[in-house]
């Protein structure tokens, strides 16, 4: 158990170094996105083979989708990291009121009320919708992004990322509710 936290610990790490490349790498498109327009400027680069989500080339269409692929990205997959390292949303003036035992507890019955029965449901929804994407090969119809199904599949990625941390952290809660220590 303590390696596999170690492990995810270092993925979380990664993530958030991830995260704020995609951050600046966006940053710029919007920058890139601000100049095209104004010199008005539609195709900014251009190639003769088929490029993996670009397509033929880079348009100030594309770029606006791809700083929203990478918002979606940027919001969705520190869910997971957020989580992990127990920084998630909560009452916090009444939970830390609470003994560690408590706190545990609580922990528990929302993980098991609530998160898993969200995440059991939504995960294969979000994977059956990202996979229709892809078979139907949904791309922008504004001279866009390509391959669609890229954004629409980081909710399932994320979700699932989710998934296993909640799973991980279940059995360390489950011993902290079943210890005889009653200490703050």
């Amino acid at each position: 158990m303590v390696l596999l936290r170690s492990v995810l610990k270092r993925a979380s790490d990664w993530m958030i170094s991830v995260l704020a490349a995609m951050i600046l790498i966006m940053m710029g498109t919007i920058v890139i996105q601000v100049v095209a327009s104004r010199m008005g400027i539609n195709t900014i680069v251009g190639w003769e083979q088929s490029v993996f989500l670009f397509g033929k080339g880079i348009t100030l269409n594309s770029l606006i989708e791809l700083h929203w692929y990478l918002l979606a990205a940027v919001i969705l997959f520190p869910i997971a990291t957020l989580w992990a390292q127990d920084e998630h949303v909560r009452v916090d003036f009444i939970y830390r009121s609470i003994s560690s035992r408590g706190r545990a507890g609580v922990d528990l019955l929302g993980n098991v009320m609530f998160t898993l029965p969200f995440l059991i449901m939504c995960i294969p929804a979000a994977w059956s919708v990202t996979m229709v994407a892809l078979k139907r090969g949904e791309r922008s119809q504004d001279d866009g992004l390509l391959d669609r199904f890229l954004v629409k599949g980081m909710i399932p990625i994320a979700f699932s990322m989710l998934l296993i941390i909640v799973v991980v952290e279940l059995i360390p809660l489950i011993k902290a509710v079943l210890s005889r220590e009653k200490a703050k």
